[in-house]
């Protein structure tokens, strides 16, 4: 269970840094402790056939099945789900709609997971079988409106919390951002001034394990706003020195921009 968990935590570190290492306790000989290390490019290859390869070819069938002729005429892909956060996921459906090498492409993440069940809803009403009998007909077509009013309803309601789950997204999105911050000023210019402690590495692997937990997946954007604030409150504690730091050196560049353009100014009046 432990190498399993370890696993798990290294597949979400390789979503925010291309390598990283996990040390799993008391699972090597003589319980010693063992590290797991890994780089995108090796997850990628590891999931070649059964994600990668897979993924393509059902994006393939969708276009042919949709009548979609050529990929050119694709200006959004709506995302939904946990999976779809991992990069190698994300490269695999823009290089399978022809959008691989497009920057200015970015994917939409509006719907949240709901939105798969009202599709499948959808699905199965067009997919319903032909009645012959004239009363039996005239029942399903009650049937089926009264169902496409309730589903209508639900897309509704569904559409009022796009507003409050884009806001959730941005909370987590702030607070992952703020850890691989913290992660990678290790080797800064002001990278002495973070703690060194094994407490405080300890704290940036829990907020990270949090963020791809259940937990979050469920929360409400009240409770990531509210984690937002504890994250930041932490590490402003913890981490005053180097946000000091950064801080003074972001103000001194600001004011030698300020003489730079006072000097050009001046030069060119004379």
């Amino acid at each position: 269970q432990r190498l399993l968990e370890g696993c798990r935590k290294l597949k979400h570190l390789l979503s925010m840094l291309p390598e990283n290492t996990v040390t799993v306790e008391n699972i090597g000989k003589n319980e010693s402790d063992v590290n797991l290390s890994c780089t995108r490019e090796t997850m990628k290859e590891l999931c070649r056939e059964v994600v990668i390869d897979r993924l393509e070819g059902m994006i393939d069938s969708a276009l042919v099945k949709a009548g979609v002729a050529g990929k050119d005429g694709i200006d959004a892909v709506e995302i939904t789900g946990g999976g779809l956060r991992i990069p190698f996921v994300q490269e695999t459906i823009r290089n399978a709609i022809g959008k691989g090498e497009d920057e200015d492409f970015a994917f939409s993440r509006s719907l949240d997971d709901t939105s798969l069940a009202f599709g499948a809803s959808l699905v199965g009403i067009a997919a319903s079988s032909n009645v012959n009998d004239a009363d039996d007909a005239e029942t399903m077509d009650a049937d089926r409106h009264a169902r496409r009013t309730e589903l209508l309803e639900n897309e509704t309601a569904m559409s009022r919390r796009d507003v409050e789950l884009l806001r959730k997204d941005e909370f987590r999105n702030q607070i992952e951002a703020h850890v691989l911050e913290l992660r990678s000023a290790r080797h800064s210019k002001h990278g002495s001034l973070l703690p060194s402690s094994e407490e405080f590495s300890s704290y940036l692997d829990g907020v990270d394990d949090w963020l791809f937990s259940e937990e979050c997946d469920e929360a409400s954007c009240e409770r990531m706003e509210e984690e937002w604030d504890a994250v930041r409150s932490k590490t402003r504690e913890t981490c005053g020195k180097y946000f000091a730091a950064t801080k003074a050196e972001a103000e001194e560049k600001d004011r030698e921009m300020e003489r730079e353009a006072r000097g050009a100014a001046g030069g060119g009046a004379g």
